[in-house]
Order: C-alpha cells, then sequence, then structure tokens
C-alpha cells in the first residue's frame, strides 16, 4: 500500500505539466525508434541504442509521476505563529560564516 503524496496546489500543476511533456516526448522518441529501425542492423546502431534509453527514461518516469498524482494529496501551504515550519512552507537557510 502507497502512502499518499503530499504536494502544494504548485506540486500539483508541475507534476501535471510534466506528464503532459513527457507523453509529448513519448511520441517523438516512438518515431526515433522507428526512424532507427528503418536504417537496418540494430546491434550496431548508436541512434537506436540512444532511443531506447530515452523511451525508458521517459516511460519510467511516467510512470512515477502517474502513481505519485494517483496517491496525491494536495495540502495548503500554512504559516504557523510560532514560527515552525509544515508542509508547504518555505524557508531561506543560512550558513553562519558565510
Amino acid at each position: 500500500m502507497q502512502q499518499n503524496v503530499l504536494l502544494t496546489e504548485e506540486g500539483l500543476i508541475k507534476l501535471k505539466n510534466e506528464l503532459a511533456d513527457l507523453k509529448q516526448q513519448r511520441k517523438v522518441v516512438i518515431s526515433r525508434i522507428q526512424a532507427a529501425r528503418e536504417l537496418g542492423d540494430l546491434s550496431e546502431n548508436a541512434d537506436y541504442d540512444d532511443a531506447r534509453n530515452t523511451q525508458s527514461f521517459v516511460e519510467g518516469r511516467i510512470q512515477e509521476i502517474e502513481s505519485m498524482l494517483e496517491h496525491a494529496k494536495v495540502v495548503t501551504k500554512s504559516v504557523k505563529a510560532d514560527g515552525k515550519t509544515a508542509i508547504g512552507s518555505q524557508v531561506a537557510v543560512t550558513v553562519e560564516g558565510e
């Protein structure tokens, strides 16, 4: 059982946009694979190998994002009066001496 993925509204939008971009890339990669196959011998075809590697990355990331979106729970940004951070908080970190 996968736990909820906590996202801000902005994070949810970014993931949805990335997913849409990856689905467009998927079509381009499929075309690249088909074009590389038409060149013949695949055993020494660098274009084919590169396209397959790209396809593997794109498909893996699509699955990852779809799983995240399936389990996403949108949280609202909150400001706590006690100075503590919460989900969705933005913090600035400084290193002393630099």
